[in-house]
């Protein structure tokens, strides 16, 4: 089957979530990923620290503090998933987004 990887988006500038918010967020998304394990679709998820802790380095050893790209949206985290076809992917991708309240970007893998 095809793999996808579905990245969810969040802006820079977005404020810290309150610990209820955490905690539905946190429930919401354990659910999906119990979903995604049943259906034997999960390959693996992850969510990412914010973008202001990011280091960018380059081949000769330059680190520098922050993203790459200078844009007021980031990658918040990311599923891979194996599921039949796109249609399948972007189902996924709506749940996805229902769960996190955040667009998702579906992207096929270049590989197996």
């Amino acid at each position: 089957m095809p793999r996808y990887m579905l990245s969810v988006h969040d802006t820079i500038d977005a404020p810290a979530p309150s610990d209820e918010r955490m905690a539905e967020f946190a429930r919401r998304v354990g659910a999906l990923d119990a979903d995604l394990r049943d259906a034997g679709a999960w390959v693996f998820g992850l969510g990412l620290a914010p973008a202001g802790q990011a280091r960018v380095v380059t081949a000769d050893a330059l680190v520098t503090d922050g993203p790459y790209l200078e844009t007021r949206e980031h990658i918040a985290g990311v599923w891979v998933i194996d599921v039949a076809d796109d249609d399948a992917a972007h189902s996924w991708a709506a749940r996805v987004a229902d769960a996190t309240g955040a667009p998702v970007e579906v992207r096929p893998t270049a590989g197996p």
